[in-house]
């Protein structure tokens, strides 16, 4: 499984980064060094699956569905049509396809998020904003109930 968040270093002009040693760890120890990189479909960053994983979430999602119907495609078109097929090499980095740059743009200092049976690469800037307005939200929230209880 891949918890915890790691620093890593994006080279944006070869496009691409080194995985962390404890995640190229897990990987490992699942035998698959093959990744299915693609867009996240609810946040600013790029999800990063063990291909295996992928195949059998996709297959999860699926198999209750007609093959022949609309929701087949939608439900495949969200997960599977903006998908890349890569490998993680030998210097456990990873090659990210420059559509998929396009898309979850990526600057110098990246972020490295275990999701579970997947991570995540997020922009640095990117993450910390995210992480400063879910701190504001919860204390918000602390706030607002403090206040309920006076």
């Amino acid at each position: 499984m891949f918890f915890g968040a790691e620093a890593v270093a994006f080279d944006a002009k070869k496009t691409r980064l080194s995985v962390p040693s404890s995640f190229r760890a897990v990987l490992a120890q699942s035998g698959d060094q093959d990744v299915v990189l693609r867009p996240s479909s609810h946040s600013p960053c790029i999800d990063v699956w063990p291909k295996n994983t992928f195949q059998a979430e996709v297959e999860r999602r699926t198999r209750d569905i007609d093959p022949f119907s609309e929701e087949f495609d939608s439900v495949t078109d969200d997960l599977t049509v903006r998908a890349y097929d890569t490998r993680v090499d030998a210097d456990g980095r990873v090659v990210l396809p420059k559509t998929l740059l396009a898309e979850v743009p990526l600057d110098a200092n990246a972020l490295i998020v275990g999701r579970r049976s997947f991570f995540q690469i997020w922009s640095a800037p990117v993450w910390a904003e995210r992480q400063a307005a879910a701190a504001a939200a919860k204390k918000a929230a602390r706030a607002s109930g403090e206040g309920g209880a006076a």
